[in-house]
């Protein structure tokens, strides 16, 4: 006899409801083997000394999960007078889920990240801040990502900013020396030329450092590879007047690409700098472009589209004034990085005056201006290093950019300054000082003394008092000895330049003191 509902009804009874043929559905292979999957997950990891899932198993009050041995849970009991595990009487309080928590936390420990289990870390050690000296793994030691530094408490220059520094040396040295064959006025517009871009290298690099160094091998590399590209501008400077302005172009451009690819490193990790990014990143491309544009231009006019491109370049502090608001720069380690780069171009000088000695005679005249020429060095270095305010950067945009752009002509001056040393010095043992010679040596301490006083008086500088106004008055009065310049003896205008800034250094140290009482 069929039940009721006939032969469909016995069709849908061995068909357990749905589907169709005469057996019920069978469960799949892998639906079947989860289980034993997890299991064998489950007891590798707690032998291990972790839990899979952090609560998945409730503890007793023994602080042991529920379920374990009688042997575990002998083993577990505390000894006579002792609190229980995971009760409300043992130390620090919360009861079970407490010692749920501290035994299998369910992240890990502030400061640690999901990948620093790979560096032996494992859940329920206590955070610690990571020693030097700790084990890291191959590419933790290798790639790091850029991070903001610019809230470090102590930071100096590292060896790599110092040997990158020691590549823009012999492209100052390379710029002079361009200058010694022309001191006319076409030969100081051609300086600058030549100095400007060289300038703005270093600094785009050095600013990029002072925020977003990250000592890696990414890193490294990049600026390896930048120092190599200005060694190819230096080696370029002699020829590129003379028909080899490509090279200097391409090189140039190169080195301005390596930067751009370090701001797109730094943009991907850095969020909070994505702006000052981005707009760094939009000049140096249009910079960029006008680099290797003006190869497609004849060469009297190329040099124009070169200006274009360094006045593209040197507007970023101010295109990007909000951005760097937001990023400010390091308090102590950018002043100190144009700081040694002024010391560089300032031992440059010193350099000048020992080629004059060597070039010349060894004669009484000689001797003495390079002896001044000595002491006109000495005191400019007093007059920076005792007059430039290192909290200068962060006063403000207008003592900031003052900053930048008055190292420019500092660096500028003193280049015009070791020119004009080595020509007095040649000139000593009775040659003729050219006009170009008794210019450079006038104007480059004048320029030096200009830019101080701006530096000072934007930066507002406490106990400056009167040092900017004096300063510009010895500028004036430098220009005034330079106007007069082919009436004097080499060995007469250098004692001049140097009795001049003798005289400011007293004034500036006499004015302090005062002031100070």
């Amino acid at each position: 006899m069929e039940p009721a509902g006939g032969r469909r009804a016995v069709r849908q009874v061995h068909q357990g409801g749905r589907g169709r043929g005469r057996h019920p559905p069978r469960r799949r292979l892998h639906q079947r083997a989860r289980p034993h999957r997890r299991a064998r997950r489950a007891g590798r990891r707690r032998r291990a000394g972790r839990h899979p899932v952090p609560g998945r198993y409730r503890l007793d009050q023994g602080g042991v999960p529920r379920g374990a041995s009688d042997r575990r849970r002998a083993a577990a009991r505390p000894a006579r007078g002792q609190p229980r595990r995971g009760g409300r009487d043992a130390a620090g309080g919360g009861g079970r889920a407490a010692e749920r928590r501290d035994r299998f936390p369910g992240r890990l420990p502030d400061g640690l990240h999901r990948g620093d289990r790979r560096l032996g870390v494992r859940r329920g050690e206590r955070a610690r801040r990571r020693p030097v000296g700790a084990r890291l793994t191959v590419r933790a030691r290798l790639i790091r990502p850029p991070a903001l530094r610019t809230g470090d408490a102590e930071r100096a220059s590292s060896w790599l900013e110092l040997l990158f520094d020691l590549v823009f040396v012999i492209a100052v040295t390379q710029v002079g020396l361009a200058l010694h064959g022309n001191l006319s006025a076409p030969g100081f517009v051609r300086l600058a030329v030549l100095f400007v871009p060289i300038w703005w290298a270093w600094v785009g690099y050095t600013n990029y450092a002072d925020r977003f160094d990250s000592d890696d091998v990414v890193f490294r590399l990049l600026v390896l590879a930048a120092m190599l590209g200005m060694s190819v501008v230096a080696v370029a400077i002699p020829d590129t007047f003379h028909h080899r302005s490509q090279v200097f172009a391409v090189a140039y451009a190169a080195v301005r690409a390596l930067l751009i690819v370090l701001y797109l490193r730094a943009r991907r990790h850095v969020p909070a700098a994505r702006p000052l990014c981005d707009a760094t990143i939009s000049v140096f491309v249009v910079g960029t472009a006008l680099w290797l544009g003006s190869l497609a231009v004849p060469e009297p006019w190329r040099f124009l589209v070169w200006a274009a491109a360094l006045l593209i370049e040197g507007a970023t502090p101010w295109l990007a004034r909000r951005a760097m608001a937001a990023v400010p720069y390091h308090a102590s380690h950018l002043p100190e990085r144009y700081g040694l780069f002024t010391l560089i171009v300032l031992g440059e000088s010193l350099a000048a005056v020992v080629f004059g000695v060597r070039g010349g005679d060894w004669r009484a005249g000689s001797m003495t201006t390079a002896v001044l020429g000595f002491g006109c060095a000495a005191a400019l270095w007093w007059l920076y290093f005792d007059g430039v305010d290192r909290a200068a950067v962060g006063r403000g945009l207008l003592a900031r950019n003052t900053f930048i752009y008055g190292h420019l002509i500092v660096a500028l001056g003193l280049t015009l300054f070791g020119v004009g040393i080595k020509e007095a010095i040649l000139a000593s043992d009775g040659g003729d000082l050219p006009a170009g010679g008794w210019w450079a040596l006038c104007a480059g301490p004048a320029m030096m003394l200009v830019a101080l006083a701006l530096v000072r008086q934007a930066a507002r500088q406490p106990g400056a008092g009167r040092a900017p106004l004096v300063e510009s008055a010895a500028a004036v009065l430098l220009l005034a000895v330079g106007a007069i310049g082919g009436h004097l003896s080499p060995e007469l205008l250098t004692g001049t330049v140097t009795a001049l800034l003798v005289a400011t250094v007293a004034t500036n140290l006499l004015t302090a003191q005062a002031e100070a009482a």
